[in-house]
């Protein structure tokens, strides 16, 4: 086999670091047959480091190293803004929705569908099974064309094989141990990708000798914060967050997750985390222009990462971008053969099915999603083309039951999240369809609104019509046919003293921190612009007083919870 890249150095240390992968599982594997709860949630007991690199490490996919970075290569700047306005509203989910998911479910409740059937009812369970099926088939089998590609482009063998590698290591220690297992390897695939990543960053900069030289040598097209794309682009990029707000692989972690306040650490450590890779990504992505300006952004980033890195640090990098796919492939492959086995299995057909048999059927079922997933997914151009169609479709239908239904506190009808969700799908696909089988009229209304077809503009719009649509239908049938819930169902449990006292301990302590955190990125966005010009002058100012504000209601309530504190103490 003849190495178009890289050394054998290089390839030893990704061959070394799959075989670990797999050892991992066979470790683990006892551990994780007590239970199914031990195999889904690895028993809601590991440590807060873990579980904040598996929810980083799954957050981080190929599309973060790759497909955000080419849309830098592309446009410049504007990518990394663009990925910067999407971790700006994920935030809010790491700070409140998280924790309050994990505080408010009953510890039985372990993945999304059984969430929906716990706020709603079993028809919601069932729509929102098969949603979220479709969801994770989309997702996970990206990851393995991704790597499919990577491989391809070392060693010349089939994108197809390149995938069924993928998919074939992934199996081989998540069928054995679950997500103990995937949260163990996670560990070191998050720092594979930082480490890789980051030196590459350093060693490209010393290269061209400082940004400046950077700057200097591309494009002024590449220096304008906007990237000349439309209004509706710029929203299309935030509305990319929202749709991890009802994504199944943080549900599980916020259900793994030891209890509200290791969620919450969790969570805004990966945000902090993940917003700086994002921006390295897209530095080394505008470097890669800077030297290729003639390739593919993916070839490009490729081919800079070669010329630049040593070997061995090299092979790091490929073994954190091998990494990036399989710990994200891992995750929703998991949790798809889990929509099947337990959501549907189990809550349908064979209500008396022990936790092994579960289990079992959840090992045969992974095998099965990874070969229908990467059939599927050559079935379109791009990877970005399914990863991204198959976000925005989940969003728009399970995204107004699910996140506001939570917070709903008043008429609720039980069937109003299942018609919310189909009046949102009746909207979505027939005028976004997945683009290798969309029919013409479909480019010719996005051109009769003056969009490119399948553009991230045109995503924002149809995306925009199914959410406004699925909300209206929401509301109309919550406050026409909805009852008042008994006031029980949303009391709070009676608390002792102490558990009192912790929670305003845990809320002065850990709110001021987040607090601490975003004001420091208010005056370093502000800094960013002063240096850059004109570059990215008015969004940076407009995060950075975003980040004043919402630094002042987090101090709000450090202050209303320090008072509570005293009044408990003082009674």
């Amino acid at each position: 086999m003849h190495l178009r890249y890289g050394t054998w150095f290089d390839l030893a240390i990704i061959v070394v670091y799959l075989g670990f992968c797999v050892l991992v599982g066979i470790y683990y594997k006892r551990r994780a047959e007590k239970s199914f709860e031990e195999y889904f949630l690895a028993g809601r007991t590991i440590p807060t480091v873990v579980l904040t690199s598996s929810i980083m490490a799954t957050f981080i996919s190929t599309v973060t190293i790759v497909g955000i970075p080419g849309l830098a290569y592309k446009i410049g700047i504007a990518g990394m803004i663009f990925n910067s306005i999407s971790m700006y509203f994920l935030r809010y989910g790491a700070v409140f929705y998280g924790p309050y998911v994990r505080k408010i479910l009953p510890t039985t409740i372990m993945t999304l569908p059984e969430m929906a059937e716990h706020l709603y009812n079993s028809r919601a369970h069932l729509a929102s099974t098969i949603l979220s099926i479709i969801f994770n088939i989309s997702r996970f089998g990206t990851q393995f064309l991704a790597v499919g590609f990577l491989l391809n482009f070392l060693f010349g063998i089939s994108i197809l094989w390149g995938a069924a590698i993928s998919a074939l290591v992934v199996l081989s220690y998540t069928v054995l141990s679950g997500f103990i297992a995937e949260a163990i390897t996670d560990v070191f695939q998050m720092l594979f990708m930082l480490i890789g990543v980051g030196l590459a960053t350093i060693l490209g900069l010393q290269h061209f000798g400082g940004w400046e030289n950077v700057i200097a040598a591309l494009p002024k097209s590449h220096l304008v914060w906007h990237g000349k794309e439309p209004l509706m682009a710029l929203v299309a990029y935030a509305i990319m967050a929202f749709y991890m707000y009802p994504d199944p692989s943080f549900y599980q972690r916020y259900s793994a997750g030891r209890s509200p306040k290791q969620v919450q650490f969790a969570m805004s450590a990966m945000i902090l985390l993940s917003s700086m890779f994002g921006i390295i990504c897209c530095i080394n992505a505008m470097m890669a222009r800077a030297l290729f300006p003639e390739m593919t952004p993916a070839l490009a980033i490729y081919s800079f990462l070669e010329r630049f890195l040593p070997p061995g640090i090299f092979g790091l990098w490929l073994a954190a971008f091998v990494a990036a796919g399989m710990s994200t492939g891992d995750t929703y492959m998991l949790i798809g053969a889990t929509n099947i086995s337990r959501d549907l299995y189990k809550r349908w057909i064979r209500r008396d099915a022990t936790d092994a048999q579960v289990i079992r059927l959840t090992r045969v079922l992974m095998i099965f999603l990874a070969l229908v997933s990467t059939y599927v997914v050559i079935q379109f151009k791009t990877v970005w083309s399914i990863w991204s169609w198959g976000a925005m479709m989940f969003a728009s239908a399970i995204f107004v039951p699910l996140v506001p239904g939570i917070l709903w506190r008043w008429r609720k009808h039980p069937d109003s999240a299942w018609i919310a969700i189909a009046s949102a799908l009746a909207i979505f696909i027939p005028l976004y369809p997945p683009p290798a089988i969309a029919p013409k009229y479909v480019g010719d209304l996005a051109r009769f609104i003056g969009v490119e077809p399948f553009s991230p503009a045109h995503q924002a719009y149809i995306f925009l019509g199914a959410w406004f649509v699925s909300t209206l239908v929401y509301l109309f049938v919550n406050l026409s046919f909805g009852t008042k819930p008994p006031e029980r169902e949303y009391r709070k449990p009676e608390q002792s003293p102490k558990q009192l006292t912790d929670q305003a301990r845990f809320y002065n302590r850990n709110t001021f921190l987040v607090s601490l955190l975003f004001w420091l990125l208010a005056p370093t966005a502000i800094i960013v612009s002063i240096i850059g010009g004109g570059i990215a002058s008015i969004l940076w100012y407009f995060l950075g007083g975003l980040n004043v504000v919402f630094g002042l209601i987090i101090l709000w309530q450090v202050i209303r919870a320090r008072k509570e504190l005293l009044a408990f103490k003082q009674s």
